[in-house]
């Protein structure tokens, strides 16, 4: 969870900072191994918040960064409502 914070706050203080994509991609592994543990422990509520976590740090990985455009998946969806 150190790890995590670091990182998030990395990405936090320059989100489209050439660093981000890795960034992003150690918090998707970050909360990889939690998930796994906590199924191999039988601790469904902690392996469902650590696949929520996992699934959010992919969602903020950049979408259409060849436009040089920095989104996620969900305000992209948001803006066609």
């Amino acid at each position: 969870m150190v790890a995590m914070r670091r990182d998030l706050r990395a990405l936090r203080d320059d989100p489209q900072s050439a660093a981000s994509q890795p960034l992003l991609d150690a918090l998707v592994s970050e909360a990889h191994s939690p998930k796994g543990a906590a199924e191999a422990a039988g601790l469904s509520a902690a392996s469902t918040l650590a696949e929520r976590l996992e699934r959010l740090f992919e969602r903020l990985r950049p979408v259409g960064s060849s436009r040089g455009r920095w989104c996620t998946s969900w305000s992209i969806a948001s803006r066609r409502r």
